[in-house]
């Protein structure tokens, strides 16, 4: 769908949905803070910072609202337009807390990242990643937030921890991200350990480039991983779209199991604080894989032998 063809009756779906379900919409203002923890976050840049690239963005996912039945799956739309917290960034920020992405000593990249709420949690861990590069768009607001977030919460990041924030755009030019590996001398030469991707496959015409940059920046080597994990909110047919040019492009993807318990330990605040139930809701509102390369995908060095 192209921005011309966006329908904007389609949004007041949106409030009028919510208004027949007793929700007030403008209930929603707050501070523009998320905190998860100890870490404080601001909200990623609204949408006048940055409103063609907003509306494009939002004009791919729109489409699918007149199929949105739940009241939670089109209030987590909604919340997560708004607040740029999104589920699935909370699901990963989980999984980091319990330790069930493997970070330590790691090299890590983030693409997409909005307030960075998976990559500065991992930067505080006691065994935290080696190098963290936290990945956006290049708009100078959007880049100005991710650095006032790490700012922010420089009291808890470990020393044992480097930290850079860049701007990219997804299928373009990596050179300038892969050159932060050499703050990690043992890092792997052909890209990062680890890469974390919440929320990007709504992004429907996206896809290439956001797998062109995944895969340029992901080691070519057997325990390389990419996190990945999608709201509800986005089409099945979306992302089995996103899997079937990752798979084209070398990428052996493992769905995990659904999920609708929080196990975090940590109090989340946004707009009030978040009841373990309220998580366990937005958990559920997910799915997520974990990617690895194919077997068959010759590393960088063989492929330029």
């Amino acid at each position: 769908m192209s921005i011309s063809s966006l329908d904007l009756q389609d949004i007041d779906i949106m409030s009028d949905s919510l208004s027949l379900m007793g929700e007030d919409v403008d209930s929603m203002n707050d501070d523009g803070t998320v905190r998860y923890g100890d870490i404080m976050l601001n909200i990623a840049a609204k949408v006048s910072t940055n409103a063609a690239v907003f509306v494009s963005h939002l004009s791919q996912t729109i489409v699918s609202l007149r199929a949105i039945l739940l009241k939670e799956t089109l209030m987590d739309f909604v919340l997560g337009r708004q607040d740029q917290l999104f589920s699935p960034s909370l699901l990963l920020a989980e999984h980091i807390e319990r330790g069930l992405i493997p970070l330590e000593g790691k090299t890590v990249v983030e693409l997409g990242a909005g307030c960075a709420l998976p990559s500065i949690l991992a930067a505080t861990l006691s065994a935290p990643p080696a190098l963290i590069a936290i990945t956006d768009y290049p708009d100078e607001a959007i880049l100005a937030n991710l650095r006032i977030n790490f700012r922010a919460n420089a009291r808890l990041i470990n020393p044992k921890c480097s930290v850079v924030c860049a701007g990219h755009e997804w299928g373009t030019d990596t050179a300038r991200i892969l050159e932060s590996l050499k703050l990690h001398p043992q890092a792997a030469s052909s890209g990062f350990d680890i890469a974390i991707l919440s929320d990007l496959l709504h992004f429907h015409n996206s896809h290439p480039a956001i797998l062109a940059s995944l895969t340029s920046l992901l080691a070519r080597t057997s325990s390389a991983r990419a996190y990945i994990a999608s709201g509800t909110y986005t089409p099945a047919h979306v992302c089995a779209n996103f899997l079937r040019l990752a798979t084209a492009a070398g990428l052996v993807l493992s769905e995990g199991a659904p999920e609708d318990e929080w196990h975090g330990s940590r109090e989340v605040w946004r707009i009030g604080k978040l009841s373990p139930n309220d998580l366990g809701v937005r958990k559920a509102m997910c799915r997520w894989w974990v990617a690895r390369w194919d077997d068959g995908v010759p590393s960088a060095s063989d492929a330029l032998s």
